[in-house]
């Protein structure tokens, strides 16, 4: 959702803990914690994706919207809007889907942005071989092919040495990949949902009533190993696995940080300029003016300078 908004991987989110009165829609200073308990900063969006960072996840579900975040929820296919609270912790996964919808709307990554629905019969035949039954077996489209293609991209990385769906790789599947795990509140629940150039599928790990199941049981110690041996086992069966789509059109352009939007002069005097490869259609039309505007304020030096980033800084971290 953020992609289709105008964030970019490389776009700075705060990783400090929530403030009270930060987000829009909680009611109970509601504030989620890092599985490592640390606080970094401010970071590119990218890493706290890969790192499964919450206090930024929710920053990024804000600066969307909920409306935004509950429209695309619906859309994916994971409920119905009516069926769901507007609350800020659906920015972190709490919704209470089925795995056969998450897996459904993780589709939507390895093909472009369009998602496919699921279905248990293939087809039905008489005993003439007639074809009576085919599920109807089309996708719609979720998301932008360049919103799916910096997902890939993310998910790909994942499952790389930093990111939460490492032990993939340290488990022996080597093929073309990308997943996210996933953990709730006190180890209830362990996640893990990926996909290959084939085959899309998900884990989910817990007990009928609610409950611990183990001390430290995240999605990357219970559901990945699983969903790693269903790979595997595809694999033995004849399943070959190939490069997953790549972009076209990719234009390497100068981005601003903080607004997401083209850089200008004032944005590489203040450090807010970098560059990044991205679709052709998703190249922002607006120059940057937030930093212009700054530039502009009164005062001059150092002490300027930490105005901007304490500025910016509240930008990005809700105030």
């Amino acid at each position: 959702t953020a992609f289709e908004t105008g964030l970019f991987p490389g776009s700075y989110i705060s990783d400090d803990p929530i403030r009270p009165g930060e987000i829009r829609w909680d009611r109970t200073r509601w504030s989620p914690e890092n599985a490592d308990h640390q606080h970094r900063g401010l970071l590119p969006a990218a890493q706290g994706l890969i790192e499964s960072r919450n206090t930024m996840s929710v920053r990024v579900g804000e600066r969307a919207g909920i409306e935004t975040v509950l429209a695309m929820i619906e859309h994916a296919g994971l409920a119905k809007q009516e069926t769901v609270e507007p609350s800020p912790q659906i920015y972190i996964g709490n919704l209470g889907a089925t795995v056969m919808n998450l897996v459904s709307a993780y589709t939507s990554f390895p093909n472009d942005g369009y998602r496919f629905e699921p279905y248990f019969i293939d087809r039905v035949e008489t005993r003439d071989r007639e074809v009576i039954y085919e599920p109807k077996t089309g996708g719609y489209r979720v998301v932008s092919p360049g919103s799916a293609w910096l997902m890939r991209q993310l998910l790909s990385e994942a499952l790389e040495p930093g990111g939460t769906g490492a032990s993939v790789r340290k488990l022996g599947f080597k093929a073309p990949a990308g997943g996210k795990t996933g953990t709730t509140n006190d180890y209830r629940d362990a996640w893990f949902m990926g996909y290959t150039s084939r085959l899309t599928a998900g884990v989910w790990v817990g007990l009928d009533q609610p409950e611990k199941i183990v001390d430290r049981g995240y999605g990357g110690r219970l559901a990945l190993p699983i969903w790693t041996d269903i790979m595997k086992s595809a694999e033995d069966l004849g399943y070959t696995f190939g490069e997953l789509p790549k972009a076209e059109d990719l234009i390497d352009v100068e981005l601003c940080r903080y607004s997401g939007k083209l850089a200008g002069d004032a944005c590489r005097r203040l450090g807010g300029a970098y560059r990044e490869r991205i679709p052709q259609p998703m190249i922002p039309r607006g120059i940057c003016e937030d930093h212009t505007r700054i530039e502009r304020e009164p005062g001059t030096g150092p002490e300027k300078k930490r105005g901007l980033f304490d500025t910016l800084k509240g930008w990005f971290s809700g105030n």
